[in-house]
């Protein structure tokens, strides 16, 4: 078995705050002991940050598959006029992706 596996990994978005609180809770305990505090601020601040991703990734995944649910509509409707709404729903949703992957690039980015 390669690398280190945690169970955690596998945590919805609502877990990973759920988590983020517990150990922002525990940094609150160990203010008198700066690096106890700081290890699980930083847990707290990382685990935030995965349950944005995490929020993230499924918004993505819905966009997809709304933008080839429209794309498909409108490759099938028989009316022009039809055709042309669901093909702009697939433009506007296409164009919701690129923006929602571009800011998930950003904050990966990020440094603190």
């Amino acid at each position: 078995m390669g690398g280190l596996h945690l169970g955690c990994d596998n945590l919805t978005a609502d877990q990973w705050l759920e988590q983020a609180a517990r150990f922002q809770k525990m940094a609150g305990r160990f203010d008198l002991h700066s690096r106890l505090h700081a290890s699980f601020a930083a847990l707290a601040r990382d685990a935030g940050k995965r349950a944005k991703q995490w929020s993230m990734a499924c918004d993505l995944d819905y966009l997809r598959m709304r933008a080839a649910h429209e794309q498909t509509a409108g490759a099938n409707a028989a009316d022009i006029r039809v055709r042309r709404v669901h093909l702009e729903m697939a433009k506007r949703y296409q164009a919701l992706i690129r923006a929602t992957e571009t800011a998930a690039a950003a904050d990966l980015r990020r440094v603190s």
